[in-house]
């Protein structure tokens, strides 16, 4: 490509990290508790971004994709049958799979999107947050936690500004598996002794699957656990008072870490329905997604704007022009000729395909084409067929058959 590359949204953050850690993580994550659209992306594929940045900067770079498998079904979803009524308060991890066919709840809504993290080509390390605790990756930050309990009481309430009564650590109730609060006067480590609404009395170790942190601990305990250098989350985290504002001083204050670079991003909207939920359903979700748009044009429709903008997802039309643009600035890659305003756009596409861009131009046949030749064919050999007819195929090889 010809001319100076300007600097992307993802380069900036990279050469900033860089300069201040050699071997930075990255974290991103989800809560599977119910149906995960296509706006879910938007973290794994802006974490991607900055993995694949980092890295071509010769940094030892990690990604880890943390599933909150440990979170609480707060109620019982539309989209869910009446007898998972029964469920709400236990942990996802520890609900039956709807379906019947996976591990459990959590690994039902997380398994497709999965799955479509994976064709998209984002390389991260999947971490279950029920197995953390399993382990006693948190049994420090939650002893912490309960004995400095009054010093992040008043944390949160001089940064939120809300003086609410504040549990640091929920017991899973043994007797009918939900998760209940402590009698913290009782506690030394490493039990907690509890006493559910069900009756239960009973006692909880921190060091095991017994028990969670609440989410505003829990996040900058796993800052702690890993030592993340960078992490991308949703506006509403960023709030002033928010949970990154409290987070950021529990970590350093409570648990003597530091907290991540934070990339705070907006959230998707599909055109004509707006914000999407996954507490609601969705009409599209990651999986619907990647069925009806290539892997490296999605990938190039989330970078190709700062994470700070909004993005309007048009599963119509809007897909079809998104592939025509990323064709337009993959020859502008390869011939040259870009605008100062279309050199962003260029090396977004660069990132799109994780920085590994063919070393000579693909055959490019538009994705309007092809959706036409689709409904003229009964199959991909159909669809060759014709195209062998109204163009020279001959230099296509064995990649540029598998991208069509």
């Amino acid at each position: 490509m010809n001319g100076a590359v300007s600097m992307h949204w993802a380069d900036v953050i990279a050469k900033e990290v860089s300069e201040k850690n050699e071997h930075p993580i990255i974290a991103t994550g989800i809560s599977p508790t119910g149906i995960l659209h296509v706006g879910s992306l938007r973290e794994a594929i802006t974490g991607e971004s900055i993995r694949s940045a980092l890295k071509e900067l010769g940094s030892d770079v990690k990604l880890n994709y943390l599933i909150d498998s440990f979170d609480p079904l707060r109620r019982r979803y539309e989209f869910l049958p009446e007898e998972f009524e029964k469920y709400v308060g236990m942990p996802i991890c520890n609900i039956p799979c709807p379906c019947g066919k996976h591990d459990n709840y959590a690994h039902h809504f997380i398994q497709p999107f999965l799955d479509v993290v994976e064709s998209l080509g984002v390389h991260c390390n999947i971490i279950w947050t029920h197995e953390l605790y399993a382990q006693g990756k948190f049994a420090e930050t939650i002893d912490i936690s309960i004995k400095r309990s009054e010093d992040v009481h008043k944390i949160l309430t001089d940064v939120s500004g809300r003086d609410k009564a504040f549990i640091p650590y929920n017991p899973l109730c043994e007797e009918c598996g939900r998760f209940t609060d402590p009698i913290l006067e009782t506690y030394e480590f490493p039990y907690v002794e509890y006493k559910c609404k069900c009756g239960h009395h009973g006692k909880a170790d921190i060091r095991k699957m017994e028990g969670k942190l609440p989410w505003r601990l829990e996040w900058p305990a796993k800052w702690k656990i890993f030592g993340t250098a960078i992490e991308p989350f949703g506006k509403d985290h960023a709030a002033a008072g928010g949970s990154y504002d409290t987070g950021k001083r529990i970590v350093k204050e409570i648990f003597g870490g530091e907290p991540p670079y934070p990339v705070p991003y907006e959230f998707v909207q599909l055109k004509g329905v707006g914000q999407m939920h996954k507490s609601t359903g969705s009409p599209v979700t990651g999986l619907d997604a990647i069925g009806m748009t290539p892997p490296e044009v999605l990938n190039y429709l989330f970078l190709r704007v700062n994470p700070q903008k909004a993005i309007d997802y048009d599963s119509g039309m809007g897909i079809l022009d998104m592939s025509d643009e990323y064709d337009r600035m993959e020859s502008l890659y390869f011939d040259g000729g870009a605008t100062d305003v279309e050199e962003n756009s260029v090396r977004a596409y660069e990132i799109a395909q994780h920085n590994e861009v063919p070393k000579t131009m693909p055959l490019q046949v538009s994705c309007r084409h092809l959706v036409n030749l689709v409904q003229m064919a009964d199959d991909f050999e159909g669809v060759k067929e014709i195209l062998n007819r109204t163009r020279d195929m001959s230099s296509a090889n064995e990649v540029d058959m598998e991208r069509l």
